[in-house]
């Protein structure tokens, strides 16, 4: 409950804070959000050891909303990076992250909406365009 919760919390102020699909993560989606996100799920996986299976597997699926967030924001300041400098190393940076998002995707097909996080889709290049190859 304290996971949803927080989870819950950092959406509200992404939104109520700043405005704009582009702005706030950074400050919302830190590595103090991240860890402390973390510590929930690695707690609740300790309180799951032994029990049925489903409970670790619904951990699980949970765990990739987490991660996906994280590659999201980790992609997000590698793009600022690239349409602000053109610098290859983070354009690099922002490759690997989508084959990082591409691999959870075929892991987990039914975990994440991710014709929204398509490159080249309407909902990505509206939230600013995440991919060094569709860009505004």
């Amino acid at each position: 409950k304290a996971y949803w919760e927080m989870m819950e919390q950092a959406r509200d102020r992404k939104v109520d804070e700043f405005q704009g699909e582009e702005n706030g993560y950074a400050e919302v989606y830190d590595k103090a959000f991240f860890d402390k996100a973390n510590k929930l799920l690695d707690d609740a996986a300790k309180k799951v050891a032994g029990a049925p299976a489903k409970y670790a597997e619904r951990l699980a699926f949970t765990r990739v909303g987490l991660d996906y967030t994280r590659l999201v924001a980790d992609l997000r300041a590698a793009m600022a990076k690239v349409k602000k400098s053109k610098d290859p190393n983070a354009d690099k940076q922002a490759r690997t992250l989508w084959e990082q998002i591409d691999q959870l995707k075929k892991k987990y097909p039914d975990a994440i909406r991710w014709t929204m996080i398509t490159p080249g889709s309407e909902y990505m290049l509206r939230g600013g365009g995440l991919h060094p190859d569709f860009m505004k």
